[in-house]
């Protein structure tokens, strides 16, 4: 027979133990889902191997009325999944309404870094998340009336901020859409965005110009993918350029640092972790490792510098003991620039 002292442990161990799971619970609070928003599509365009054309992108609209701001979330290379949707609780939380852009679902894609060769074929680039995102400003603005909008990006998402800033991609997405649609298209400037955990290991001399948007770039200091040194760095260029850029680099965390899973080491993913390339007019330099890739054409330095780099095989992912450790960061620059 078990004595009384013994079962105040016992009951005190249960209450710890319950105390605790309902701490992790309200820790990942999740209230917004697919099936409580507004399921949207709207006119966007996909670009495969330099071939374009019309598509509709379908998402997630979380909003009430009166909402007069409006931020786009776009997902990393895994897709849609529960960030997304706690990210939108905490913007639901100050009065500012969200979308949740189905990037990859809508093109037929799945998870990236599982298809690195696929994946692109199919539609996964930067520049196809920049289409998305000005179409979306667009319609949010014209058809739902929104007097301003903003984005948030992680990972995948949060390095297309980068593209979305450039004037070079704004005139393509112009020109791409006015011919597709038969339409004049004007892609304007969002009014803030946040890049989170993204890569900023690229930098063209030749032709990168900014918008000026405010952007507050997110990193963590022991991100081996995503390293926040590259992200620190192109903050003053981007700012050289236009831009109007700010860095946030947080202390003990690592890539995808609000998963809900603690951080543990991904192996046998490659990834350009070690890519810091800089294109001018004698060509693509990789300031890692000192390699010369001797063209400056885009479409052609680029793809022969990150074969050249991109050797790294494995990370570390996840969070290193708070999930919201980007949270008191990334939405307060959001209400300053949105409210």
């Amino acid at each position: 027979m078990m004595n009384w002292s013994a079962c105040v442990s016992v009951a005190r161990v249960l209450a710890w133990a319950v105390a605790t799971v309902v701490a992790a619970s309200a820790a990942y609070a999740q209230t917004a889902s697919p099936q409580n928003a507004e399921a949207v599509t709207w006119d966007s365009i996909v670009c495969r191997l330099g071939k374009c054309e019309p598509l509709k992108v379908r998402g997630y609209l979380f909003t009430q009325p009166g909402d007069k701001a409006v931020v786009i979330l776009s997902h990393g290379s895994v897709g849609v999944d529960a960030r997304i949707f706690e990210r939108v609780d905490r913007l639901r939380e100050v009065g500012i309404a969200a979308l949740v852009p189905e990037h990859w679902a809508s093109r037929g894609i799945g998870e990236v870094l599982g298809d690195l060769k696929g994946a692109p074929a199919k539609g996964a680039s930067e520049l196809n998340l920049a289409f998305d995102i000005y179409t979306a400003v667009a319609w949010l603005r014209s058809d739902r009336g929104f007097a301003k909008v903003g984005a948030l990006g992680a990972s995948y998402g949060g390095g297309a901020q980068i593209t979305v800033q450039q004037d070079w991609a704004r005139t393509v997405i112009e020109k791409t859409m006015a011919y597709h649609y038969k339409q004049p298209f004007v892609a304007k400037p969002l009014d803030a965005q946040v890049s989170m955990y993204g890569f900023c290991g690229y930098r063209n001399a030749l032709r990168d110009r900014f918008d000026g948007t405010p952007i507050l770039f997110i990193n963590g200091d022991r991100d081996e993918m995503t390293p926040a040194k590259l992200c620190e760095q192109l903050v003053p260029w981007m700012n050289e350029r236009g831009g109007n850029a700010s860095m946030a680099t947080l202390k003990g965390a690592y890539h995808a640092f609000d998963a809900r899973e603690r951080a543990a080491w991904v192996p046998k993913v490659k990834h350009m972790g070690k890519c810091d390339l800089v294109v001018d007019v004698g060509g693509t330099t990789n300031l890692t490792t000192g390699h010369l890739t001797a063209d400056a054409d885009f479409n052609v330095a680029l793809p022969k510098a990150v074969e050249e780099c991109a050797t790294a095989w494995g990370y570390t992912s996840g969070n290193s003991g708070d999930p919201q450790i980007g949270q008191p960061v990334w939405l307060p620059f959001l209400k300053a620039n949105l409210q």
